[in-house]
């Protein structure tokens, strides 16, 4: 699965995510690309499920990036 996420200075190409759900590890995701407009993330298959219900039962949703 692949997301595209607003920008982020601290984030380049091959840097490594891990994704929580309330402090809970879901999986990791790979900055495939990033540009001044847009991250796109690469999501591991662990990750996937959760992210799909939250787009299928449109839950909002933060990607906090530190």
């Amino acid at each position: 699965m692949i997301l595209k996420i607003p920008p982020n200075t601290n984030m380049t190409e091959g840097s490594i995510i891990a994704l929580t759900k309330n402090n809970i590890f879901i999986g990791y995701a790979e900055v495939i690309m990033s540009t001044n407009e847009a991250l796109l993330l690469s999501v591991d298959k662990k990750a996937v499920k959760t992210f799909n219900e939250l787009f299928g039962e449109q839950i909002p949703f933060t990607i906090d990036l530190f």
